[in-house]
């Protein structure tokens, strides 16, 4: 992995569902059903930032304990994967993903995603990026 912790470009290459991150970052079953029991699972990479920590916050390991400091980091970690697959997915360049990490010394209370310095683009019906339906599918059915 690189220095940011992400995988390689080329690990990104054979991901295509949230198991493959799951596997490339060697996340336990019993974690990640703790955060999905939590969390839900409806795309790792829609979900607000607010929703992963609380998610981590509330999730317990079947054992009855709380998630460790660790742990929760590497659900995070899972998180930052999938928003990058999908930003690389959309056919955008590597070098314009901005990486957000939901452990960031913010309010952990604050709900609220960053906000954009620049005001959002609009897209005319013709010019709005067109996502094949097998990629649509992908994304609500399994959960990446």
């Amino acid at each position: 992995m690189s220095a940011s912790a992400l995988p390689s470009s080329t690990e990104f290459q054979g991901i295509t569902t949230v198991d493959d991150v799951l596997q490339v970052l060697h996340v336990a079953d019993p974690l990640w059903q703790a955060f999905t029991a939590q969390g839900g699972d409806p795309g790792q990479a829609a979900l607000p930032r607010a929703v992963v920590i609380q998610g981590c916050v509330q999730g317990t390991l079947p054992t009855g304990e709380m998630m460790s400091a660790v742990q929760a980091t590497h659900v995070g970690l899972v998180w930052r994967t999938c928003r990058k697959v999908v930003h690389l997915w959309a056919g955008l360049p590597e070098g314009d993903f901005v990486d957000m990490d939901p452990w960031a010394n913010e309010p952990a209370d604050n709900l609220k995603e960053p906000q954009q310095a620049t005001p959002p683009q609009t897209w005319s019906r013709r010019e709005y990026p067109r996502w094949p339906m097998w990629w649509i599918k992908q994304m609500t059915l399994s959960c990446c």
